[in-house]
């Protein structure tokens, strides 16, 4: 695999949030990588970040039209990208990482399969994420969703799994094992998508909002080291 030497030249980490989320949940990896001298940059999906009634304005074609569009912004002082998606963050990232003949791509917890009951009854008293995050996301999930939403999410999820084999580019696949939103069995499956190209990394614990748990440091980590490789 080819050394991008990425801190001495013109590629950007391009980081997307999840469905109903905001950039709280990847700020922490954006921070790490500038913090190593890494050209990173926060993308917000229209409609998030507000109430439900304000995402239930938009839907799948908007989301990827937003990131599109900011993508756009970076690429015009960044010769090469790298985009970095969480959960659905991660779907969005696939449908636009040809497009923009991105170097790399990295999904974190993006899902194939949706909800895992198992690990959401595993985890309901896990310490692996502080209780006040994970309420917050749950209280996120729920206030600002809704039924109009979640059908505009799983349309971009299965539209999206036709396009992982499209993918031509090294992918890593972060997944936490823990997961009550991805089912922990989707990174295999996109894994076998997207081919030889394909690197798959499970971490034991993180829940869901892995960027928010104690297994962070961990996963920033090994991005980096992907990213830089």
């Amino acid at each position: 695999m080819q050394n991008l030497n990425i801190k001495n030249n013109n590629t950007a980490c391009v980081i997307i949030h999840g469905y109903a989320g905001g950039t709280f949940e990847v700020e922490y990896l954006c921070d790490y990588l500038k913090s190593n001298g890494i050209n990173a940059f926060l993308v917000k999906l229209a409609g998030h970040g507000a109430t439900a009634a304000e995402l239930a304005k938009t839907d799948e074609t908007q989301w990827l039209a937003s990131a599109k569009e900011q993508i756009e912004e970076i690429y015009k002082n960044n010769s090469r990208l790298i985009l970095i998606g969480f959960s659905m963050g991660g779907l969005i990232s696939a449908n636009l990482v040809n497009e923009f003949k991105a170097v790399k791509m990295v999904t974190i917890n993006t899902p194939y399969f949706v909800f895992s009951l198992k690990n959401i009854i595993k985890t309901f008293f896990s310490k692996s994420v502080p209780l006040k995050q994970r309420l917050r996301f749950y209280s996120m999930s729920i206030k600002k969703t809704t039924p109009k939403s979640n059908a505009d999410f799983l349309r971009l999820l299965k539209s999206t799994r036709k396009i992982f084999a499209e993918i031509k580019c090294p992918v890593m696949i972060v997944q936490t094992e823990d997961d009550t939103t991805s089912r922990p069995k989707s990174a295999l499956r996109i894994a076998a998508k997207v081919g030889a190209g394909a690197k798959v990394k499970y971490y034991p614990v993180g829940e869901h909002l892995v960027l928010l748990s104690e297994a962070k440091d961990d996963v920033c980590k090994d991005i980096l080291s992907f990213v830089t490789e």
